[in-house]
């Protein structure tokens, strides 16, 4: 929970940055990493839409961090589910087909050149509509982060499963479920 809490707090300081945020991904980007690029977005277009830039070497994720309120608020419910329940890596041309990311660049070099030319576009632009845009969408997504689901937490990190999975993963061993 501790963990859950300290994460929850780096994305709360994201979300209530007044500046938009740009979030270059470079490679896979899995956990609390994907949780990071999940809350960087930007406020200039009409929906919540997010400046996500994966390069293609290697631009998977697992865009599943345990915060399924401020997933499903960027890809819709029945998408968390198909992740989450399917554990699969999302490649980056899914991503941007789903609206996990904005587009896709082809290498690193593009990535970084993109990244910085969003920021200077966005500095351009007025200040105080960029900043009132980025609010209402932390309002509007607020309600969905009221369900507390901190009993879920605690039962899915304090498994056997969880210990097993978190060893049977850094080892590179496929895992036997047991449900305990």
């Amino acid at each position: 929970m501790a963990y859950e809490e300290r994460i929850d707090g780096v994305l709360t300081a994201l979300e209530e940055c007044p500046k938009p945020t740009i979030a270059a991904i470079a490679g896979a980007a899995t956990g609390g990493g994907a949780a990071i690029a999940g809350v960087s977005r930007h406020a200039h277009r009409r929906r919540q839409c997010a400046l996500r830039l994966p390069d293609r070497q290697d631009a998977r994720q697992l865009p599943v961090d345990g915060d399924y309120g401020r997933l499903a608020a960027l890809i819709g419910p029945a998408r968390v589910i198909d992740l989450v329940y399917t554990a699969r890596l999302v490649e980056a041309e899914e991503a941007k087909a789903i609206g996990l990311v904005s587009e896709v660049l082809p290498d690193h070099a593009a990535l970084q050149a993109r990244a910085e030319a969003l920021a200077r576009t966005l500095a351009g632009h007025a200040p105080l509509t960029m900043r009132a845009t980025k609010e209402a969408m932390r309002r509007l997504r607020l309600a969905a982060r009221q369900v507390n689901g901190d009993d879920l937490v605690t039962m899915c990190f304090t498994s056997n499963d969880f210990r097993e999975g978190v060893q049977n993963f850094l080892a590179k061993r496929p895992m036997q479920w047991t449900g305990t």
